[in-house]
């Protein structure tokens, strides 16, 4: 298991606060993870034109997410 470790900074002129793991990468928020799946090209083309359609543009990420809470809610 790695365990990312985090510390809070503040770039000049960036309103945000950005977080920095043991890695040295730049992360939103430690609570949250950063992922590489493989998908069907075509599966994801048909999903984020669905997505695009319902929810409109960037919003792929808030429904994986409603997906996979409502897949745990079921399994557990």
């Amino acid at each position: 298991m790695v365990i990312a470790l985090h510390k809070c900074i503040r770039i000049e002129g960036d309103k945000a606060i950005r977080w920095i793991n043991n890695n040295g990468y730049m992360d939103k928020d430690p609570k949250t993870v950063k992922t590489t799946i493989n998908i069907d090209n075509d599966l994801w083309k048909k999903f984020s034109i669905k997505v695009i359609e319902e929810y409109g543009g960037r919003k792929k990420n808030d429904v994986i997410e409603e997906l996979i809470k409502k897949y745990l809610k079921e399994k557990i």
